[in-house]
């Protein structure tokens, strides 16, 4: 009777430790376990160096990267440019994939930085002039769509010219709302 007491007793250690015990939690599970150590943030550090913080800390928690908990610590941690940047590229991307974005975009900052967004008017620049320069500096920003560049454009122009693409219709495509704009100005200068 006694052997069987004991059999009993480790019987019933080994099944409580098993329930308890972190290791049965799938690595992805959807929540966070609470952790001792806070949440990184990225302050002044590259992408690149608050990405290792990251990863260390999904080893601390446990989790991978694929973790919906872990993204959003990651998104919150983010300096307020790098949010905006991640909402515009898409929130719901893995994480592999946002950090890869981010990098992408800091590395392009220094040739960007010639051309401050929302500084590009148009000025005394001839449409087809104004439109390389704005051309130029959005194929600095990489992947963009036409719907940004044309807006871009269009605020940048004079008001005149921006009159005179309301008139042409700013439902065009953007090539061509160009052109129209450009034999305008010929033909008003033609006059001059």
């Amino acid at each position: 009777m006694r052997g069987s007491w004991s059999d009993f007793g480790i019987r019933d250690t080994i099944n409580w430790v098993d329930r308890s015990s972190p290791s049965n939690t799938p690595p992805s599970s959807p929540e966070l376990k609470p952790s001792k150590i806070p949440p990184p943030t990225q302050h002044n550090q590259s992408v690149n160096d608050y990405f290792k913080m990251i990863k260390i800390y999904a080893t601390e928690l446990g989790v991978d990267l694929d973790n919906q908990g872990l993204k959003e610590k990651f998104f919150n941690g983010l300096s307020l440019d790098n949010k905006k940047e991640a909402i515009r590229f898409g929130v719901k991307k893995s994480l592999n994939e946002m950090v890869e974005h981010l990098n992408r975009i800091s590395s392009r900052f220094t040739d960007i930085e010639k051309f401050p967004f929302g500084s590009l008017e148009q000025g005394n620049d001839s449409i087809m002039d104004f439109y390389r320069k704005v051309k130029k500096y959005y194929k600095l920003l990489g992947n963009v769509e036409e719907l940004h560049l044309k807006n871009h454009f269009i605020r940048g122009l004079s008001c005149d010219n921006q009159l005179e693409a309301g008139r042409c219709g700013l439902d065009l495509p953007l090539d061509e709302l160009v052109a129209r704009l450009s034999a305008l100005e010929n033909l008003t200068n033609q006059d001059k």
